[in-house]
């Protein structure tokens, strides 16, 4: 019975013995195989850190609720942070997206070469980023990963670059547009000469004849008694011929005055002017040249003087008032009102009228070069364009906004010139 005992026992040892290795042989095979996957695994971390580590764009990886947690080397050295700073923030706190951009990533999708700004602390640089939700297998969204590329030298240079030649292109078309002005400028300084030679003999032979025409009545009254009916009659109307006779050479001679102004405007030099007087004649040509009869309050203070060139600043009230006139054409009780307020050292110069206005869309491409809302054929589109560089010769502005009511307002500001800087 022992005997058979002890052989069962054997039997049995063997066995456990048996099951005891090949536990142990595929454990060890799973050993084998879990440090191979570690391995692996732990190479393909490495693998994707290298490349994190390796990229010159700018990575956040964030979870579902938007907090960061984590960010490459090139986010630390290109906004000057470090990892544990940005960790725990949420993206909105450093990428300012725009509403469009948010509304998509709330709905869980992606958004594509956007430039936005990335603020961190004091640091503020623009990226062109991409953003992309991360999933799991199941599609389950985990969170969101930005890549933003830097918007480098070169593309800072090409827009450098554009803006210059915006400029240089903007002076070409000054420049261009100065030298016509200038060869009309003598064209009409020429016209107003020959013009003003016949202008003062009329003017000399009107007065004379205005003379002659007093003591030739004054003599026909001392020795004809009664005077005949038609000799009285042109008595009465001779004085009002004359006066209409002056009138109109009065204003054949404001219209020269006015050539003159306008032909020396790149002739004269910058000097101390007095804008009050400028604005007067500027309003007296400009009346004198529309058929429309339009009510003209000017307000503006006298006294005021600037540094400046009388025959620019003549022109660019000119321009302005003709555009005024232009906008209240087809008004009913057209009123243009002139004001002028002193602000620190400069004169602000107002122009309201009850015109038609312009378009809100329209209104920040008024002072454009070739800009214009009149029929083709009616203008060049140059009048405010010149107005604006004429201003800013001037170290001075010129804008212009819709009033609430009805009409715009042009508003002209220049540094005042006291009796200092005389």
């Amino acid at each position: 019975m022992e005997e058979a005992n002890q052989k069962f026992d054997d039997v049995a040892w063997t066995e456990v013995m048996a099951q005891v290795e090949k536990t142990y042989v595929l454990l060890t095979e799973q050993q084998v195989e879990l440090e191979s996957q570690n391995k692996s695994l732990t190479s393909t971390q490495e693998f994707l850190s290298n490349i994190m580590e390796s990229m010159t764009d700018v990575l956040l990886v964030c979870d579902r609720d938007g907090v960061i947690v984590q960010c490459n080397k090139a986010f630390e050295a290109q906004l000057c942070t470090k990892e544990n700073q940005v960790i725990g923030t949420h993206y909105t706190d450093l990428i300012k997206l725009d509403e469009a951009s948010l509304k998509l990533l709330g709905s869980n999708q992606s958004v594509s070469d956007i430039n936005v700004d990335i603020v961190v602390d004091q640091v503020t640089e623009q990226f062109s980023v991409n953003c992309c939700v991360r999933q799991d297998d199941r599609l389950r969204m985990l969170g969101y990963v930005f890549i933003g590329r830097p918007i480098g030298e070169l593309v800072r240079a090409h827009q450098d670059l554009q803006i210059t030649h915006t400029q240089l292109k903007e002076s070409q078309d000054h420049l261009i547009e100065s030298e016509k002005m200038a060869s009309l400028g003598r064209l009409v300084s020429g016209v107003a000469h020959e013009i003003n030679n016949p202008v003062s003999f009329v003017y000399g032979n009107v007065y004379a004849l205005h003379q002659f025409f007093e003591r030739l009545k004054q003599q026909i009254i001392d020795t004809t008694k009664p005077i005949p009916e038609d000799v009285q009659d042109i008595f009465d109307d001779m004085p009002q011929l004359m006066e209409g006779t002056i009138e109109g050479l009065e204003r054949v001679t404001d219209i020269i005055t006015g050539l003159r102004n306008f032909s020396s405007i790149y002739k004269e030099e910058s000097k101390r002017v007095d804008l009050t007087e400028i604005i007067k004649m500027a309003v007296l040509w400009t009346q004198k040249s529309h058929k429309i009869n339009i009510q003209i309050d000017n307000l503006t203070e006298n006294g005021i003087f600037v540094y400046a060139n009388a025959g620019k600043l003549h022109q660019l009230f000119v321009n302005l008032l003709q555009n005024a006139f232009f906008a209240l054409n087809s008004v009913d009780a057209p009123n243009l009102v002139i004001t002028s307020a002193v602000e620190d050292d400069k004169i602000k110069i107002n122009f309201i009228d009850n015109g038609i206005g312009i378009e809100k869309s329209k209104l920040s491409k008024i002072f454009d070069p070739f800009y214009s809302t009149k029929k083709t054929g009616e203008g060049m589109g140059l009048g405010l364009y010149i107005c604006y560089n004429i201003a800013k010769e001037f170290m001075g502005s010129l804008s212009a906004k819709n009033n609430p009511d009805q009409g715009m307002t042009f508003t002209l500001i220049l540094p005042l010139m006291d009796d200092q800087d005389a």
